[in-house]
């Protein structure tokens, strides 16, 4: 496939690869010869016309040619300099006055609403660097603009968001928000609007919800080169103890439990692929199966492999 998507490359006067948005096994197009550059549809699928300088967008982008620039050393593909200096210089719109992401380039606070996340997905999941106030910011403000009859998936990350910031009323009421008036019994599946209307068993707001629960309540963040685990302290409703079995990572297989102001840390599985370092504050060592560690909520531990993948 890839070699067709470089053919399609090369058809259209392109260095690289063109992937059809549908395709057949073998990379060729079998869908319309449409492939809108920018403007752009951000996640808002509200911003109509499409806008130029996607604040999202433009995140994913940089992400992206980023991460191809790190992973050179198992691909063995140098990212040209250039493409990496537009990864490092995208245009980001954001309000100075306001400390505020704007959606768009001209995205208008006063007169606008919102269908759905959009600049909140910056904090998660795109981990994009920014400080704490900014992420309030986004938050409050993106929070005011979207519409009621949004999908349950924006107030999951909302939750997460919040969760990061240590505001644990406004995460669990978000978090709630994300499912009381979404879930329809009897089978108790999500629908993609508040009333009974829209797609049915919406797969996308029940992943919301799944990951307020493991990102947000657990925690958990994957980075580039290492796992992060840091509970906050703060259980869902009058939840007392949240355990998660099976988390996958690099061969790893562990269980997570977190019940009030500790969380526990078991290795279940071991393979060889890569042995697995721990850190924790000065505490140091290699994960061993069977493991099992102790830690006080709201502190670090990150796991990471003895070699790194790339050096």
């Amino acid at each position: 496939m890839r070699e067709s998507a470089a053919d399609n490359a090369r058809l259209f006067g392109y260095e690289g690869w063109r992937f059809p948005w549908e395709s057949a096994r073998t990379g060729v197009d079998v869908t319309p010869d449409i492939c809108p550059q920018v403007p752009v549809m951000p996640p808002d699928e509200d911003a109509e016309p499409y806008k130029n300088n996607s604040v999202f967008t433009n995140a994913v982008a940089s992400l992206s040619i980023d991460l191809a620039d790190r992973v050179s050393c198992i691909t063995k593909k140098t990212v040209p300099k250039a493409w990496v200096d537009i990864a490092s210089n995208l245009y980001f719109p954001f309000d100075e006055t306001s400390q505020t992401h704007l959606e768009y380039e001209g995205f208008d606070f006063k007169n606008t609403t919102i269908k759905q996340a959009d600049v909140v997905l910056l904090g998660f999941p795109l981990q994009w660097p920014m400080s704490a106030e900014v992420r309030q910011n986004d938050l409050l403000a993106y929070e005011r603009l979207t519409r009621a009859s949004g999908p349950a998936m924006t107030w999951s990350m909302h939750a997460i968001g919040f969760l990061e910031l240590g505001n644990f009323e406004k995460a669990e009421e978000l978090f709630r928000r994300s499912y009381q008036t979404y879930v329809r019994s009897p089978f108790n599946v999500w629908t993609e609007v508040q009333k009974n209307i829209g797609a049915v068993n919406f797969i996308t707001g029940a992943g919301g919800f799944l990951q307020a629960v493991l990102f947000g309540y657990g925690g958990i963040r994957l980075k580039l080169n290492h796992l992060e685990v840091m509970p906050r302290g703060h259980l869902p409703n009058q939840a007392t103890k949240l355990i998660f079995h099976g988390l996958k990572y690099l061969g790893a297989t562990l269980d997570l439990a977190i019940d009030g102001n500790m969380y526990h840390l078991t290795v279940q599985e071991l393979k060889n692929n890569y042995s697995l370092l721990y850190e924790h504050g000065k505490d140091q060592g290699s994960l061993k199966l069977n493991d099992s560690l102790s830690f006080l909520t709201d502190t670090l531990l990150i796991i990471r492999p003895s070699t790194p993948l790339c050096r």
